[in-house]
């Protein structure tokens, strides 16, 4: 690849293709764009955005060197009404299924897979939203196209069936790890907006390290951060910082806040006791801290409550065998990879901060504090699936 700061980095890109900037009403962040390609063979081409994640994922994750296309190709996403995380992710499993040996042209009709090849990856996103030929496979997703096709399932990456953004789950790198737990915790699957562990941010540490302490410890502290604390590297603080962060994206989802605007961030947003004013100012609803902050536990516990009802726990809590088999490739993250043990202990602890059993289920006594003792039975009937999949296993 290419050097990944001068060719997809913010300032390059704006400098290169950023036409305006857009915000939604009275919105003070604005991060939204419009951008347009000068010269060239896509000369002409303009759309909205691109974002990070569909720039990551139709860019570096499919080896695509010319930025121009990347462009383009976020741009199709858009007009298709795809969502360009899963498209690119469908993109890179059969380029890989193709390297692994596990595809061939006569499984896609003809159609080679190669890292990096643009014009392929433009022509099967169109087959994909159109559902033609091999696109009607991959538009199932990389599950059911992996499933269908008989190879592959191995090198999804995946939660709960959906695909990664481009954050590794392995890299112990701070934020990394806590997006690595909150993937696999998310009531939908590996979804990084469900569970926006972003506190370790350094500029969250810097701006406020009150709400780091009172989340994270006390001994983390600003002065830390400098030097990025060994916490930072290891689990050790992520099942209390994932059950923190989705409680509070949650709320954030619950009133209606975008999450660039509110913070979520760790920036100098919006945190725990500015909701409470803001939602009285804006509906007349007078709610405490306290009260709003449980009405977003009773949410993520109604969401948990689905997967158990359908014997979904801790077999599923998890991310595939490659990632704690097989280290990063290469990069200045070579060799890393996911501790099992180390994976138990987090697991166990997140159920400890939510009242669950070891096994992943929300306990009686949690649903009766939270007045859901309606939905008791239902979980019972979940722990009987549960156990018997265990016990096939």
């Amino acid at each position: 690849m290419p050097d990944i700061e001068k060719t997809y980095g913010g300032y390059a890109w704006a400098d290169k293709y950023l036409f305006r900037r857009k915000a939604c009403w009275s919105c003070p962040v604005g991060c939204g764009r419009y951008t347009y390609i000068k010269e060239g063979k896509y000369a002409g081409f303009n759309c909205g955005g691109p974002e990070m994640e569909s720039v990551c994922n139709l860019g570096p994750r499919i080896d695509t060197k010319d930025v121009d296309a990347v462009n383009v190709m976020c741009g199709m996403v858009n007009e298709f009404g795809m969502d360009s995380v899963s498209a690119g992710a469908a993109l890179s499993w059969t380029m890989e299924c193709f390297e692994k040996g596990y595809l061939s042209e006569k499984d896609t009709g003809g159609i080679p897979f190669a890292w990096g090849d643009c014009e392929t990856s433009m022509k099967v996103l169109e087959m994909i939203s159109s559902r033609q030929g091999f696109g009607d496979i991959l538009a199932e997703g990389n599950i059911r196209a992996a499933e269908k096709m008989g190879v592959g399932l191995d090198v999804v990456p995946h939660c709960r069936g959906l695909e990664h953004i481009s954050v590794d789950p392995r890299i112990t790198l701070g934020f990394s790890l806590g997006f690595s737990l909150g993937y696999a915790m998310s009531t939908r699957g590996s979804d990084h907006l469900k569970n926006y562990s972003c506190l370790e941010f350094q500029g969250c540490a810097m701006s406020r390290p009150d709400q780091v302490a009172e989340v994270l410890g006390p001994e983390l502290t600003t002065e830390f951060w400098s030097e990025f604390p060994k916490e930072l590297y290891t689990m050790t603080t992520k099942p209390k910082l994932c059950t923190w962060s989705e409680k509070n994206k949650c709320v954030a989802d619950l009133v209606g806040c975008c999450c660039q605007a509110i913070g979520s961030w760790g920036g100098a947003g919006t945190w725990k006791e500015a909701y409470a004013p803001l939602l009285r100012l804006i509906t007349g609803t007078d709610l405490s801290d306290d009260e709003i902050f449980l009405t977003a536990e009773r949410v993520v516990t109604i969401e948990r409550a689905h997967w158990n009802r359908e014997g979904s726990a801790r077999q599923d809590d998890t991310h595939i065998e490659r990632f704690f088999e097989e280290g990063v490739v290469d990069g200045p993250y070579k060799g890393f990879k996911l501790d099992r043990a180390e994976w138990a202990w987090a697991q166990s602890e997140y159920y400890k901060y939510h009242n669950w059993d070891e096994d992943g289920f929300i306990s009686a006594d949690k649903l009766r504090e939270l007045g859901l003792e309606q939905i008791i039975p239902d979980l019972e009937a979940g722990r009987t699936l549960y156990k018997s999949d265990v016990n096939k296993e």
